[in-house]
């Protein structure tokens, strides 16, 4: 008998946990009196969950793949709900490709589908969300820190959102989840993770739309088409509270700027020389977060610290950089700092090419460079 995921075990480190995997779905509201009030676009509000798990004669549907680069088990609670997870030889945390859609409404309700991870990590009532893909907020469940709340909505009011990450941690680890795109995400209980990835609404809102959320594939709303379907990719980080810090925002970075791949027709097999635009080594803790050509002299760089204060003993630590080796073969005759949108001038005449960023701190410059020195090639 197949049974589905009951524990997350990061084999680098040796540390489990016991956790699972699924997804909830929530009916939504409707409510068409005078002061009620539906989901809809711009409100969540959910009215009772649905069943999806699909369990048959043999259990639950599941598949088993194995590989020398990754390991994946493969789920389906449903003909609309799907999940796959995917463990990587090389890398610190699992993928969760998972795919919802066409969600049903034969029962004359919407659905609003969110992805919930269930751990033993004892985080208690406390969670943390990300500001801007920055700093990671602490929540905690039913609470806000400047007035006294009383709780209406014990699901939609404790939804935050979410454009990065999503964590729970207790005093040995931290399991987060990083995102593929901004969503609205909460821990309802001790050691969740919740997030959503779907939503196909009957009823308007009321909150100037005008109609429902009901995106269909042939882009009509009152027809007979089936509802959109959608596809995901969130990366499941479990470590020690340093280790899943350190893997958790190494993610998120290779999200947010992935490898972009591009080729070209040839005639014949070539040889082709290693180009990088970095000379030496680049402080892991560090984010070349833009780096644009002004004009043929002038190039605005943009450097940010990827951790804030007290994340992570090794990745907040301040992060020193020479600017000279983002310019191989170039010769830099000045650095100027400026303001984060560059329209105030911080100082002149930094002196110098070496330039330290500390916790959660983005610095910005105007570096003016010269010809090519040698036979050296600009990589930018």
């Amino acid at each position: 008998r197949r049974c589905p995921m009951t524990s997350i075990e990061n084999t680098k480190i040796g540390t489990s946990v016991n956790s699972s995997i699924g997804f909830v779905v929530y009916n939504s509201t409707v409510d068409n009196s005078d002061d009620g009030q539906s989901s809809g676009a711009y409100i969540f509000r959910p009215s009772g969950t649905l069943d999806v798990l699909n369990r048959g004669a043999r259990g639950l549907n599941l598949t088993m793949v194995s590989g020398p680069v990754f390991s994946e088990m493969r789920q389906t609670f449903s003909s609309w709900l799907s999940l796959s997870t995917r463990v990587y030889e090389a890398k610190a945390w699992a993928d969760l490709k998972w795919r919802a859609g066409p969600l049903p409404i034969g029962d004359g309700l919407g659905k609003e589908v969110s992805l919930r991870i269930s751990s033993a990590v004892q985080s208690g009532k406390e969670f943390y969300t990300d500001s801007n893909g920055r700093e990671m907020l602490k929540r905690k469940l039913n609470y806000r820190p400047t007035w006294n709340l009383e709780v209406s909505e014990p699901v939609a009011g404790n939804y935050y959102p979410l454009t990065a990450a999503l964590s729970v941690s207790d005093e040995s680890s931290e399991m987060a989840v990083v995102l593929d795109r901004a969503c609205g995400g909460t821990s309802l209980k001790s050691g969740d993770l919740e997030f959503m990835v779907h939503r196909r609404i009957l009823a308007d809102d009321g909150r100037g739309v005008g109609e429902p959320l009901n995106e269909t594939e042939c882009g009509c709303t009152n027809c007979d088409c089936a509802g959109l379907r959608v596809a995901g990719t969130t990366s499941l980080v479990f470590g020690t509270a340093e280790e899943s810090a350190q893997a958790r925002r190494r993610a998120q970075a290779i999200k947010e700027a992935p490898l972009v791949a591009a080729f070209r027709p040839v005639d014949a097999m070539e040889a082709v020389k290693p180009l990088s635009g970095i000379q030496g080594k680049f402080p892991d803790n560090l984010s070349l977060m833009t780096f644009h050509a002004l004009d043929s002299s002038t190039v605005l760089l943009r450097l940010a610290h990827m951790f804030q204060a007290g994340e992570s003993a090794v990745g907040s630590k301040p992060a020193t950089v020479d600017i000279s080796t983002l310019f191989p073969g170039r010769k830099i005759e000045g650095v100027q700092e400026v303001s984060l949108s560059s329209n105030r001038v911080l100082d002149p005449d930094l002196g110098t090419t070496e330039v330290t960023v500390s916790a959660m701190q983005i610095r910005t410059f105007l570096v003016k460079h010269g010809g090519a020195q040698g036979a050296a090639t600009a990589a930018y």
